[in-house]
Order: structure tokens, then sequence, then C-alpha cells
């Protein structure tokens, strides 16, 4: 990453109220977080800072695009990013239950690495299956696909000891 203390928020000396941060990511983060299904991406993060006396809540707004290998032909796939998650940040000893959108950290802390965080939001936006549109995949990779598969189901000779049992009439 060009400047990897971008990514962390000194909370400190901020005055209670809210703070806005603006973070750029792009190739190297994923990079440097060794991310296994972004290849690169260009996104905008705004992270909005509410600092209370004694907890922090972080609003990020995540907008962009990612580069990724679709599932069907494994060429390259660019898929847009936007979303927005909260993360709660609290001050203490770890008594309290973490959770997915709370964190407790000492109070004698001074900045939060929002890097992790930024890195988990960007995948839970990607969805389940990540493939082109439909005729838009690498049509020589569809082909060999396509050539790979042997014989259907209904082409595959059938045991004579199961064949019986094709005859047995189910009512529904």
């Amino acid at each position: 990453m060009k400047n990897e203390r971008q990514f962390e928020i000194q909370f400190a000396s901020l005055e209670v109220g809210s703070h806005e941060f603006a973070l750029d990511i792009e190739e190297d983060f994923f990079q440097k977080l060794h991310s296994a299904e972004i290849n690169s991406g260009s996104l905008k993060v705004n992270v909005e800072l509410m600092k209370a006396d004694n907890l922090l809540v972080l609003e990020f707004n995540i907008d962009g695009s990612v580069k990724v290998e679709c599932d069907r032909c494994a060429d390259i796939l660019e898929l847009p990013i936007s979303g927005s998650n909260r993360l709660i940040v609290k001050f203490g000893v770890k008594v309290y239950e973490e959770t997915d959108e709370i964190i407790v950290i000492s109070e004698k802390e001074n900045t939060i690495d929002v890097a992790p965080y930024v890195f988990e939001y960007i995948h839970l936006q990607l969805p389940q299956r990540k493939v082109h549109d439909e005729g838009d995949c690498d049509t020589e990779t569809i082909e060999r696909l396509n050539g790979l598969e042997g014989k259907t189901q209904d082409e595959e000779t059938i045991d004579p000891r199961w064949e019986a049992l094709k005859k047995i009439k189910l009512d529904a």
C-alpha cells in the first residue's frame, strides 16, 4: 500500500462528535492483505466516525469496483461494489462479548487500524457466484469445458440389477 498509515485513524486527539475520513483502495491493498478472491480494484471508502466518551461508531460507505476471476471461464471479471457497514468500538477490558459489529479495545489505545475491517467489508459485498453475463465468457474456455463433459447419465449403461427398479411405478 502506498501509505499503510492511511488506514490508521487516530481518535484520541479528536473531539467528541462526528469526523469524516476518505480512503482510496487500489491494487496494492489487496496484494498486501493477501486476497485470494480479488485480483485488484479501485474503491473509495468514506468513514464517518462518531466519537463519544466511551465508544466510537464507525460507518463505512464503500463504492467502486473490483476485478475477480469468473467462476465459469476463469477470465477477469469487473464487479461493481457498493455498500455500507457499521463498526462499534468500545473501550475497556475485554469482558464484553465481541460480535461482527462490536469490538472492544484497551482504553490506552489511541489509534485504530481499519484496513482489516475495510478488507472484510469489501469481501462481504462480493456475490457468491461471480460470473460474466450470458455470452460474455471466454468462448474458447467454454468450448473446452463442454468438450470435457462425458456421456450424460441417460447415455450411460444401467447395471442390470437395477433395471427392474425402473419398472416400478410410484404413486405421487
